[in-house]
Order: structure tokens, then sequence, then C-alpha cells
């Protein structure tokens, strides 16, 4: 469990709390009382509708416009955005018995928490147990490196990365940035986020060829026209942690990468100061009233202007930033 949700990627704030209020749904699932019964329906669906929403969810009253979520999940949706965990469900997970063992099923790429407790109740207790089960390949890969995928990377194993990166793709003339918390310069970073410029000559397949040495085919978690989760590893000396990569069209590159590097709270801030603007901002570029993409966003520092805000460098865009200066 993170300390804050400044750890999670905007992408997956909504799949996480929807992850938490199935878990939540579960154990009222076991309880014999028949509003526990009722509750476990209640943070089923206020899951499914979280997970479903578009833009990541930024408190529990912005949940409780949701339908089908009162003051009760929005409480709890608010508990976890600013502290990180829910006392009610941390409770939960006390009163049984298994939580450990269940808490190391879900620790597992590719294993929800449903999932977990599912294997659990079925008899399973260690991850030799569940390979006998009828695992997805990203499980399996998630059970090979469980054990890396929990250990930070320290900023000077970034540093190697995204040296080897670039050479493998810089001969190319492909143009990609590592963002994230390493663009912004923190000391370590949970995983390696990879943003490239797709043309006509280059897509997903020929990106993964080029960097093969370092992003086995064995180590796929996922993969898509634009998206591949998977396993990055330098050798067999360093351990192998998880990377995504996201293929995007040239009019896009700049708001993703700004996207991307976050922090949450930043990104925040600057769709907010997109709405008052009366245009809309996310990973796809920036539009007007109408849905007509800006055309002349080329740079980050044009998205900046474009929002007549004073540009601020990665280092700057921190997760306890707290307003952007209008200029």
């Amino acid at each position: 469990m993170p300390k804050s949700t400044a750890d999670i990627d905007p992408l997956v704030v909504n799949a996480r709390l929807a992850e938490l209020l199935h878990e939540a749904a579960d154990f009222y699932a076991m309880s014999k009382d028949a509003k526990d019964r009722y509750r476990a329906k209640a943070f089923n669906t206020a899951a499914g509708t979280v997970a479903d929403h578009p833009a990541p969810i930024t408190s529990g009253s912005e949940a409780m416009q949701l339908a089908g979520i009162g003051p009760s999940i929005g409480g709890f949706i608010d508990e976890y955005l600013t502290t990180g965990q829910v006392q009610r469900l941390e409770e939960l997970r006390r009163q049984h018995p298994g939580v450990e063992t269940i808490d190391k099923f879900k620790a597992i790429h590719g294993i929800s928490a449903s999932k977990a407790l599912a294997l659990y109740n079925k008899g399973h207790r260690t991850l030799e147990d569940i390979q006998t089960e009828n695992l997805t390949e990203a499980q399996r890969v998630g059970i090979l490196y469980s054990a890396h995928f929990q250990q930070r990377i320290p900023r000077v194993e970034m540093d190697q990365i995204n040296a080897t990166i670039g050479s493998l793709l810089n001969p190319y003339g492909i143009k990609w940035e590592v963002t994230g918390s390493y663009r912004r310069q923190e000391p370590s970073s949970s995983d390696v986020d990879i943003v490239v410029e797709s043309r006509a000559d280059l897509n997903m397949d020929g990106l993964i060829y080029l960097l093969r040495s370092i992003v086995p085919e064995n180590g796929k978690l996922a993969k898509g026209d634009t998206k591949y989760m998977g396993v990055v590893r330098l050798s067999e000396q360093y351990n192998g942690h998880r990377i995504d990569i996201r293929l995007v069209m040239p009019e896009a590159y700049p708001t993703a990468v700004i996207y991307f590097t976050g922090s949450q709270r930043f990104n925040i801030l600057l769709r907010s100061r997109a709405n008052e603007l009366g245009l809309k901002l996310n990973e796809y570029g920036i539009f007007d009233s109408a849905g007509n993409h800006l055309s002349n966003i080329r740079t980050e520092a044009d998205i900046f202007a474009a929002l007549r805000i004073q540009y601020l460098a990665p280092v700057d865009r921190t997760r306890t930033i707290s307003n952007l200066t209008r200029v």
C-alpha cells in the first residue's frame, strides 16, 4: 500500500480505487450479516463506476457526483486519496486471517484483490501453490519478477537505463523521453515510463525489436499498437523492472511527455487551468471548446504559453506543488 497517491500514475488512480472498492466488497460478501451483503453490492457497483470514469478522480466529493456513490463510499475514496490508505479496509483485512497471504498474491502483477482472495479461498498459501492454477502469461511473468518489482530503481541505475535506451534508439533518429519521477529528478523510481513519437516507419513491434537487448520478449505483460507493458533489465546482474512504453502521434508528443512526467498534483493543476480558459488538456493534446486540436503546440513551453502560466522545469513539478503562476 503506498503512503500517498502521489506514487500512483495518474492514469491508474481510478483502477487502484476500483481495486480497493472491489476488495472491500469481497470482504463484505464473506459476512453473514445482511447489511454487509448489501454493502458488498454497493461497493462492487461503485468500483465499476469508478473504473469506467474517463478522468482521474481527485476527491470523494467528485466521486459522489457519479451514479451510485454516496457519502460512505465517497468518504472511503477521499480517505485513500488523502492518506494512501483506508482505515475501514485495514480493519477488514485484520479480521481476515489470511490477509498477509492475500496481500502477497495481490502484489503480483495481474492478480487483482478479488483473484487473490479467490486463490486463498481455494487453499493456496505460497507463490509455488498458485502456479498450478490456469494463470495468464502476464501473471506468470509477475510471479517470476515479483521480488524484483518490489525494489525501487536507484537513480544511478535509471541513468544507465536512460543511456542504454539512447544508444539503441538515437542512431535511428527516434524521438523519445523517459518520463515520470526520473524526469522530475527524484532519487529513485518505481518503474520506467517512456514516451516515443511515432512515425510512418515505426510501430510497436519495431520499437520492441530495437530495445530487445534490455526488453526481453519473455518479459511481456501486455502489448498493443500504442502501449507496451513489460520488463526492462540491463543484465543478469540487475533486477528486472516494470517498463511502460507509449507510442504517440507527433501532435500529441508534447502533451504526452508533460502528462506522463507528472506529478499527479501538477497535472491536476494544469487541467484545472485549461478548464478556466475553456480548453481541454489531456495526454492527447490541447483542444478548444469545439474539440479542435490546437495546432501550435510543438513543445512543453508551448503548452505553458497556451495556458498563460509560467514555465516550470520538470524538477519543479513536485508532488506538493500548490499553485501555478499566471502570466
